[in-house]
């Protein structure tokens, strides 16, 4: 009968172990709408071929933490990031004067709606700090 006790009590110990571990890495998500839409205003003087050169040049930049150019036209440039089985598509658009940035794509990422996984914001938010600055350094 203390034989059987103890089993129970492992069981209940490895069931507690496992239901904390899980509550302790759950994914959290953020709503996309509460983190500012970021633009940038492109001078008169600037061709859309230097806009496009320079968000390509900040991408490749952040190559070293896994963004990718994935393709290009005269009107937008799309970013990729992989991270183990997480993948974060950024796209930015150039529509005359300004530059915005969205997501259009993501997977494992919990993206339903307006609400994806706050480390896809937080990526996202980096790289558009690193194209915005090259924007405003290069173009100005």
């Amino acid at each position: 009968m203390i034989y059987r006790g103890n089993m129970n009590l492992k069981k209940y110990l490895v069931i507690l172990a496992i239901v904390s571990t899980l509550s302790l890495t759950a994914c959290s998500t953020v709503k996309i709408s509460d983190y500012p839409q970021r633009q940038y205003n492109v001078p008169e003087n600037v061709t859309t071929k230097d806009v496009l050169n320079n968000i390509k040049q900040a991408i490749t930049q952040q190559a070293r933490v896994g963004w990718v150019v994935e393709q290009s036209d005269s009107s937008k440039v799309i970013a990729g990031l992989t991270r183990r089985s997480h993948y974060l598509q950024v796209t930015y658009s150039i529509n005359g004067q300004q530059v915005s940035s969205q997501i259009t794509s993501s997977r494992n990422l919990d993206q339903k709606g307006n609400k994806i996984h706050k480390n896809a914001m937080s990526w996202k938010m980096r790289l558009d700090n690193s194209v915005f600055i090259q924007l405003s350094k290069s173009l100005n």
